[in-house]
């Protein structure tokens, strides 16, 4: 993740991908800015569930910040 510019890093702890988000999710909503950049493993990692996927990742655009997967 650092080396693909990352400044700070999430870790869902102790929270499995169909229980996503979790509580750092929600940090990272209360800290991110209009024009960042949230890199995502993958994203299954994030969730399992497509219609949640697209809730999480267009709540960020709502935000208005780019997600990308570091997978792509």
């Amino acid at each position: 993740m650092e080396a693909r510019g990352c400044v700070e890093v999430f870790v869902e702890e102790g929270v499995t991908a169909s229980e996503m988000p979790g509580p750092s999710f929600r940090q990272l909503v209360d800290k991110v800015q209009r024009g960042d950049r949230v890199l995502l493993p993958d994203p299954t990692r994030l969730t399992r569930d497509p219609a949640r996927l697209d809730f999480i990742v267009s709540t960020l655009h709502d935000l208005g910040v780019h997600v990308e997967y570091l997978d792509s």
